[in-house]
Order: C-alpha cells, then structure tokens, then sequence
C-alpha cells in the first residue's frame, strides 16, 4: 500500500491537475493526459514514467525490485472515443510486457492481431482516488517516508530522521521505536525523537526485561497490531519511567512490528496535550509509516542474523576461524593503548571422550567448553571453535598474573563438567598463549599460540606461554616427522636392554628393552626428543611392535644357544588399548618366533590408567589370557592406577624413579616406598624399583622388601652386544 501511495505521488508531479490519474486495479493505473500537442510530448511524458521507476526506487535502490511496462495510445490517431482508445493502450500494454521488464510501447495498427490476448488489460474499470478509502493517510508523508528510508545507506540515521519528520508533520510530542531481542529476553528503545529534549527517555527505556510489559506505555503481547488511547490520562506510566515530563502523559498509540506472526517491535507515540485528541489521519498514517519503517527493521535484523549465523559455529555458537580473525584484526587496531592475548584452548584426548562416551555427550562437553571459556575469558573476549575440540579465545589483559589466572580457571572448570544425568566429565585442558604485540596480525598470533599450545602437549604440561625459541622445538619435531617411516625401514631404531637385579642374589633376574635411534648423520637422539612426538602422530604403535619384534628375535636366538632365557619387558602406549589388535599381534609374534609368552613382560604406564573403561579391561585381560606378565611402570607418578589394581591382578609393580630425587632417601620417601612394598606383598604383585643410583638406596629397598632394582648403580640400557657379554659373556647372533 505505501508503495502504491508512493507510485501515486510520483505519478502527479509529472503531470498537471487537468490530467486524469486513476487505479484501475491492484498494481495498474491508468492515465488520461490532456493537451498533447504532439505525439512527441506523449512519449517524453511516457518516458518520464519510466523513469520513476528506472532513477527513483526501481534500479538505483533495488530494494524493491520494481519494474513497469507501459502502454500508450493517443487521440485521434489511434482511435476517436475513449473506449476504443482505453483498449488500444492495453494493447500497447500487452505487447510492451511481452518484449520483458520495464518496456514501452506505442500502439499501432500491427498490434491487433493481440486484441484478445490483451483483453484482460481493457477490462479493468476506473476506481477512485487512491486516498478515497476506508483507510485515510496522508500521502505526502508516506512518500517522504519511503524517500526518506530507502534513500540512505544507513537505516538507523535514517529511521531518526523519518520520527522527526512525520513528528513534525503530525504533531507529536514524542516518538519512540522499541525491538524486542532475537531470544524475546528484552525490549530496548533503538530510535527515539521528541519534540522537546525534556521528554527524551533515553537510558531509561533500555534493555528493559520483555516479559514486564505495561498496559499504555509497552505493547502487550496479547494485544493486536494497534493499541490506542481515547480518553485523557488513560495511560499508566511505569515506575522506571516516571518522571515530571512522562507523568503529563495523556493518550497514546503503539503500533506492532510484526515479521509474519512473530512480534518484531512497535512504534509508540505519546501525546502530553491536555484534550487533544488523535484524528484518524494520524492514526492510519502512524500505522503505515509503522508497517514501511518495520520492513526496514525486519530487512535489517534478517541481514543480521544472516551475518551472524555465517560468522558463527553452528554446535556451539562462538565465531568461526574466519569471523574470530577478522573481529580480532578490528579490536587490536581500534584499541592499539589495550593489551591483548591470544589463548589456543584444547580438549586433551577428546577422540577417546567420543569413543568411550558417544558422539552426543561428545557435543555436550564442546559446547559446555564454549561457554566456560566464554564466562572465564569475560565479556569482551573473542572466542571460536576451530576445529573439532580446539577453541581459540582473544582476552584483554592487565599483566601476565592475569593471563595466568583465566587459563586457571577454564582448566579448573573443565575438571567438573556435570550433565544432566549427574555424570561428570573431567577433562584435561592444554592451553597455549600468545601475548600480541603492537603490528601482529590475528593469523600470526595465532600460529604462535598454536605453537605454544605444541610445546604444553610435547612437555605433558597443561599450560605454556609462548616464547621465540619454541619455533625451532616445532621445526625439529616436523623434521622427525619426515624421516620417521624411512628411518624405520633402514633400522636406525636399535633395541638396549637394561638389567633388572635381584638385590639378595646380586644376580640379573631380566631386562626391560628399550628404543634408541641411532640417526644417521647425527648419532644417537635422546628418547625424550622422539617418543613424545611418535605418541602425538601415532607412529609410537609402529615403533612399540618393532621393539617387540626384535626382543622376540633375541630370545630365538638365546634359546637357540641354549642359554637361559630372563623375562624382557616391553613398554606399550596406552594408544594400543584402543582397539583389540595388541593381544593378537603379540600372540602373532610369539608363535613366528616360536617363544614363548611367559618370557615377556607388557608394561604399561600408570598414566595409561587414568581412563579405563571395559574395553580397556576387556585388552589387558585378553594378554594375561594369552599368557603375557602385565606390569604397572612408573607406578606413583599419580594416583590412577589405585582403583585398578584392587580390581585386576597385575604381576609385576614398577616404582616410579622420581621417588629417588637425591642421592639419599628421605624420611618420607621411605615411608611411601615401605607402604607400597607391604600392599604389593599382600597382593602378590612382584615389586621393582627403577632409577635407583646408590648403594644407600638399594640397601633401603632391600630392608622394606623391594628385592627388585634397576637403575645406573647396576647398569645403564646396554646395546645388544653389550648386554650379552654382560650376562652371558656371548655375542648375539641374528637368527
């Protein structure tokens, strides 16, 4: 409708008040034109039109989309009464259309041959002015109202100016926009205009809770698109909004913004004059300055949402990468007096989350991590899920304490993630940090946190601030990484044994093989540089079976010989007890070397203990069912390994060499290994002690009844040549 008012105003000013304009039906008009001269001034004038839809909202806008064919016949040429000259124009019209959109034609003669078709054109029958309705608007401001809006490139300034122009026009004290938010929790005042500055509300009419609407001063929901008041005084003004100016309120009207039947908002106009009453003109005008101002509204909040769901990760509703870059990038240089930090946020082990648990509490923890390090970080932090359970979080800060303390925080409250079952998730956060600097871009900043987030992984710590050095630390792993397999494959990975002793007997009792690499080019690579890096990759698995394999083949040799055969312990990661290929491929082993399983000892790291579930259970218990010692390494490293073994019966106890921090024993070291030395007794578990580097110690070990040692008082980890002459005083032939 304001369109068609908008058309119709458009429509008068090219012509004179002797030329007759009609509506002839819901999107036609018809025009009578008065004193042609020539069949020239026709067509300018014809052309004119056009142009209203070509130049004023049809083109340039484009907006609306609107296009118009035209057709035109004229008098006397084409015909001598109106009737035949009507439908000689429809004619014209219907040709006109058929040639595509926004097309004009002339009538002539050839064009007959369309009469019928065009005849739905020729039956449309005059109807009044279009003000002469049930509703009565005033047209002018319609169309500044449409002017006024579709004209400017910001529909905010341009919804102010329009409530102070149609204030003006109509004589309104006052005028105010409310919008409801996206998640109906709000109702704020977006646009407010007065005709004096004492009326303004301003703050007072913002971020107001939705559901504490008031009758006369919020539009209520169960009201119908208008609420207008009749009578002086029927209006009850809130507390909140109570002041001398709003308490002379005397009638008002609200209009609703509706997008379909979902309310948007309203438009509200206050009226503080004693005895003036709202004419019907105001009134129908208000609600169609309501509905075009609305559209606008609309248009613009489904532009947003639009932005927003592009720029948002669609499980837990933080930006996506490329919106967490871009809104990074505009703060740090809006706000260069501000410091800023870049926090890379990862879920440790997150895969074996969803395998043991299920993909839907998988997505449960993603999006309970989204929110705790949405409150932790504070309101004005950045935050994104990258990919899968890495977050990325852009923090102020006031100095590093302050960094320190939010990373605290997310991983405190990541040890205690409840659902709505009372199940509670504790998940072990890696967190690296990257302090911006003056000139950093987000993508830069972010690879150094990602690299900071690298070196916490590698050093099994959970928190780590990046520093320049850390740079050559990820250039070796990846250089690892490229030569790995090959360096497999050429046998740069030897296997040492490390004694094991009895300590009465003073005699070797077994070994525990270990993997060295041997590099070419560069010697041997200290275990700690390679094997984190194998564990992150995965390539520990290959690396775990290649030791197995080659302590198979000494054993085949040993027995070919003759010679005594002493358990060898192996070290697996805890990545095998994944799947059910381990039990399987060490029975595999042990029947192609034709050994046997009781001359092997699988040890695993109390670490590996910290999340068992059954199909872990289900693992161990295959190896010790196909006749495999299983041993506990590193045992007291953490407390995980207490619940399993009052449950599963492990065979051999590894006391964890960090117990040995000097050269002597403290009071309560002893007092912790004696302990560990009576339950391991009382289970029938047999107990080892690794690390140990003074006879002070290894007598201490043997007084508590720990009759089991290993450590560089005996021996360090012996190539194979080596610890056969050692044990045997024989050389170790390949079978």
């Amino acid at each position: 409708d304001a369109m068609m008012i908008h058309i119709a105003n458009q429509l008068r000013s090219i012509f004179t008040p002797s030329d007759y304009i009609a509506r002839l039906g819901k999107d036609s008009f018809g025009i009578f034109v008065t004193n042609m001269k020539t069949v020239a001034d026709a067509e300018k004038k014809a052309e004119n039109v056009m142009d209203i839809f070509q130049k004023g909202f049809g083109f340039k806008l484009n907006y609306f989309n609107v296009s118009a064919s035209l057709g035109m016949a004229v008098y006397p040429e084409d015909a001598n009464f109106y009737d035949k000259l009507f439908e000689k124009s429809a004619i014209a019209l219907y040709v006109a259309k058929d040639h595509g959109k926004a097309q004009f034609t002339k009538y002539s003669e050839s064009m007959d041959k369309f009469s019928s078709a065009a005849r739905k054109y020729s039956e449309y029958k005059p109807v009044n002015n279009i003000e002469e309705r049930n509703s009565i608007v005033n047209a002018e401001i319609i169309s500044d109202t449409i002017d006024i809006l579709f004209d400017s490139n910001y529909s905010g300034y341009a919804i102010d100016t329009l409530l102070s122009v149609v204030g003006t026009l109509l004589e309104i004290n006052h005028l105010i926009i409310f919008e409801a938010s996206d998640d109906k929790k709000w109702i704020d005042a977006t646009h407010e205009w007065a005709q004096k500055n004492e009326f303004l509300l301003e703050d007072k009419i913002s971020h107001m809770p939705y559901e504490k609407h008031e009758k006369g001063m919020l539009f209520l929901k169960n009201l119908n698109h208008r609420f207008v008041s009749e009578n002086d005084g029927d209006v009850y003004v809130p507390e909140n909004f109570a002041n001398e100016n709003t308490l002379k309120l005397r009638r008002i009207i609200q209009c609703g913004i509706y997008d379909k039947d979902e309310f948007v908002g309203y438009l509200s106009a206050l009226s503080y004059e004693k005895g003036k009453a709202w004419s019907k003109t105001v009134i129908d005008t208000l609600a169609m300055v309501t509905k075009i101002i609305g559209e606008s509204i609309i248009r613009d909040r489904t532009l947003r949402k639009s932005i927003l769901t592009s720029q948002r990760d669609q499980l837990t509703n933080t930006y996506n990468f490329n919106a967490f870059l871009n809104e990074t990038n505009r703060v740090h240089i809006e706000n260069r007096e501000k410091k800023y930090a870049i926090m890379y946020i990862d879920v440790n082990q997150f895969k074996l989350i969803n395998e043991t648990y299920g993909y839907s509490a998988g997505d449960f923890i993603l999006i309970e991590m989204g929110r705790i390090i949405n409150r932790e970080c504070g309101e004005s932090a950045i935050v994104s899920r990258v990919t899968g359970d890495k977050f990325l979080a852009c923090v102020e800060y006031q100095d590093e304490q302050n960094i320190n303390e939010i990373a605290d925080r997310i991983s405190e409250a990541g040890k205690k993630i409840e659902d709505d079952t009372g199940a509670v998730y504790k998940l072990a956060i890696v967190i690296g940090t990257y302090v911006m600097q003056n000139g950093d871009s987000a993508i830069m900043a972010v690879d150094k946190a990602n690299i900071a987030r690298k070196n916490a992984q590698r050093k099994h710590i959970l928190y780590s601030l990046y520093r320049d050095e850390m740079h050559n630390e990820i250039a070796e792993e990846k250089e690892i990484e490229d030569v790995m397999e090959e360096a497999l494959v050429a046998r740069e990975f030897k296997v040492y044994y490390q004694p094991k002793y009895n300590l009465t007997t003073g005699r070797v009792y077994g070994c525990e093989a270990l993997s060295r690499w041997d590099r070419k080019g560069k010697g041997i690579v200290n275990p700690g540089t390679y094997i984190p890096v194998f564990e992150k990759n995965g390539f520990i698995k290959k690396l775990d079976y290649y030791v197995f394999e080659e302590a198979c083949a000494l054993v085949r040799n040993l027995m070919d010989e003759k010679k005594e055969v002493y358990p060898i312990s192996v070290n697996f990661s805890r990545i095998h007890f994944n799947n059910d290929q381990l039990p399987e491929f060490l029975l595999e082993t042990v029947k192609k070397y034709r050994v046997k399983p009781e001359s092997f000892e699988i040890e695993i790291t109390e670490t590996a203990l910290r999340q068992v579930d059954e199909h872990f259970r289900s693992v161990l218990s295959k190896i010790k069912e196909y006749g495999f010692s299983i041993s506990v390494d590193d045992f007291g490293s953490g407390l995980s390994a207490l619940n399993m073994l009052s449950d599963f019966k492990f065979d051999v106890l590894k006391i964890d060499k960090d117990f040995f921090h000097n050269q002597s024993t403290t009071e309560r070291e002893k007092i912790v290994i004696s302990s560990i030395a009576e339950m391991a007794e009382k289970l029938g578990m047999e107990l080892i002690c690794e690390g140990v580097e003074t006879e002070t110690q290894a007598d201490f070990l043997e007084s508590v009844g720990c009759h089991h040692a290993q450590g560089f008082l005996f021996s360090r980890p012996l190539p194979v040549g080596e610890f056969l002459r050692l044990v045997y005083n024989v050389d170790f032939k390949k079978p």
